[in-house]
């Protein structure tokens, strides 16, 4: 069996949508599906990571969500035999998943805020906290919705970690950034200006502090941020090929919003949310009233200062720290992956 994943990634959109793309081809291939990958856009480390998974990558050049892509991408799927495709990302709307429905394809729809205006796709998957059938009151009868974290995309590496638990220390002492695979807004520069006034502050309850900080080859302020991280001591890791390692050593994390929430609640790993782009902002604020992560809010309106003192806080917060971990591990057991390709790769057209 094949399957055609139809996603992107770029300096605006990021990696997320072919992140966990790829962690449900992961999913499937152990259902003995082969996956193929679709991209009109793509980023070094992504096309990177593609190629070392073994996955294969067709060019669709075609602007992306267009007539014509779709029609290139039904074409490509018939030509490769796949039994159905799966399509994430936000240029992509009703008129997309009907060309590739009236081209006899299994569909399924990745979507985060029910943002096209109808769903004919086989299977609609919002994998986030907040999602709900009210985001998606025009269906095709035969759409099948897939909602909530129950179904959430974790790449393969976090397979290992299923029901592990972290032990919670007084003071935290590890902190993770990690914001996202090309942060336009350069928010990772203000948390590294954050944690080092926090440093200038707080002496005594940062004197052990260890700050890591997660980037990408492909993020255009990254000599910027190598050399303001050396200045505070901090360690830049770029591409890193041990991302779940890196949360199960950390003790805080200061995250965008995005999928990477999942992985954080995994591994119960408390974290600051900045709200990088507006469709993170629904899930982020449902994290954050549901106890499990703090939600800043968007990156465009809060400061240096902000970060700081949130970070602060909870730095010798141990009891809300494991409230935190708590309620994130018990949301999410890391077989949503395995979930949707069982469902998948055994259905029927």
């Amino acid at each position: 069996m094949k399957i055609l994943f139809r996603t992107d990634a770029g300096l605006q959109i990021g990696a997320g949508h072919a992140m966990r793309c790829l962690a449900l081809a992961q999913a499937c291939r152990d259902c003995e599906a082969e996956g193929i990958f679709a991209m009109a856009e793509t980023l070094p480390a992504i096309a990177t990571r593609l190629s070392d998974e073994g996955m294969a990558v067709s060019p669709i050049t075609a602007s992306a969500g267009s007539a014509e892509d779709a029609a290139r991408t039904a074409d490509l799927a018939r030509a490769q035999g796949c039994a159905g495709v799966v399509v994430d990302g936000y240029t992509f709307g009703a008129e997309f998943q009907q060309t590739l429905k009236d081209a006899g394809l299994r569909v399924l729809f990745i979507d985060d805020n029910g943002h096209a205006s109808h769903y004919s796709a086989d299977f609609v998957l919002n994998q986030n906290l907040h999602a709900s059938p009210a985001l998606y009151p025009s269906c095709a009868a035969g759409t099948q919705l897939l909602l909530g974290p129950h179904y959430s995309l974790l790449r393969r590496e976090f397979s290992a970690w299923r029901g592990w638990r972290r032990e919670i220390p007084p003071v935290a002492r590890k902190i993770l950034v990690t914001l996202g695979a090309s942060d336009p807004a350069n928010a990772t520069l203000r948390s590294i200006q954050a944690l080092d006034s926090l440093k200038a502050k707080q002496p005594t309850l940062t004197e052990n502090l260890e700050v890591t900080i997660l980037v990408t080859g492909g993020n255009p302020h990254l000599q910027t941020l190598q050399s303001e991280a050396a200045k505070s001591g901090f360690a830049v890791l770029v591409n890193a090929a041990d991302v779940s390692q890196q949360m199960a050593a950390a003790d805080l994390a200061v995250s965008a919003a995005g999928s990477t929430c999942y992985e954080m609640a995994q591994l119960g790993l408390p974290a600051c949310l900045l709200v990088t782009a507006e469709n993170q902002a629904g899930s982020a604020a449902e994290l954050h009233e549901r106890g499990i992560f703090q939600n800043l809010g968007r990156v465009g309106e809060i400061g240096a200062g902000e970060i700081a003192g949130a970070v602060g806080d909870l730095l010798s917060s141990l009891e809300r720290r494991r409230a935190m971990s708590e309620r994130g591990q018990a949301l999410v057991d890391g077989c949503g992956a395995q979930r949707l390709a069982d469902i998948l790769c055994n259905a029927k057209n």
